[in-house]
């Protein structure tokens, strides 16, 4: 898996990098390093290929998801949803947290694990930026990241009510993952499939997120499956 060896900045943003740098044990640079390497500034981004992996929740597509998260119909049914009331849900691949956030905002806590630090410290960023409301605010405080390899956590997934899975890197010929998903694929290269893993544990719920043509190996099938327009989730109990 590519990562980011380095926290290069806009030297208004030297702070804010020598924090991240000394939170995830990288180098700090105010120059350009060898790609990738993560670029701190009023909008921060991966430097990758000579392209940027950006993540932000105040603009681009996302956001009509955060208007709409109340929408997320298939998503709540998937988890289990009962209104008001909070579960514990386990995030095993965050990639850039949308799904994450999408949880938070409809009152969940989330406990989100990500191998890549790139990725993690772009998700810290974006939550960072969202406005300073309360609406927002609540929704941050219910995430928690921890970089780590979510394999790492097969002997305590009972410890969560749900554990969710997005494996959105398995199908590298998919022509849907255009894009930013595209190039993010690119980065991760020898991204594997934690679910593989974590469905032959010990569990409350778990959810996985498939594209729509992904077809059931193995012999361990889901307990139901919630089809929508272009993903489903597959959902074992």
């Amino acid at each position: 898996m590519a990562d980011i060896s380095h926290v290069c900045y806009k030297e208004s943003f030297k702070d804010k990098a020598l924090i991240l740098a000394e939170k995830y044990s990288l180098k700090l640079s105010p120059l350009a390093a060898q790609q990738p390497y993560l670029y701190i500034s009023e909008n921060p981004h991966i430097k990758f290929k000579d392209k940027k992996i950006i993540s932000s929740f105040r603009s681009g597509s996302f956001t009509n998801r955060i208007k709409n998260f109340q929408r997320e119909s298939h998503l709540k049914k998937a988890i289990g949803y009962g209104g008001e009331s909070s579960k514990k849900i386990l995030d095993c691949t965050a990639g850039l947290g949308h799904d994450a956030f999408i949880l938070a905002l409809l009152k969940q806590n989330v406990t989100v694990v990500e191998k890549n630090k790139g990725l993690c410290i772009l998700f810290e960023l974006a939550l960072e930026n969202l406005p300073q409301t309360p609406y927002f605010q609540e929704a941050k405080e219910r995430i928690t990241i921890i970089n780590d390899d979510s394999a790492s956590f097969v002997d305590k997934l009972f410890d969560y009510d749900v554990i969710y899975i997005d494996p959105m890197f398995e199908d590298r010929g998919n022509a849907g993952r255009s894009g930013m998903m595209s190039l993010i694929s690119d980065y991760l290269d020898d991204f594997t499939d934690v679910s593989d893993v974590l469905i032959r544990s010990k569990f409350n719920r778990l959810v996985i997120k498939r594209q729509k043509q992904f077809k059931q190996s193995g012999n361990i099938a889901p307990s139901f499956i919630l089809h929508g327009k272009s993903i489903n989730f597959h959902v074992f109990i």
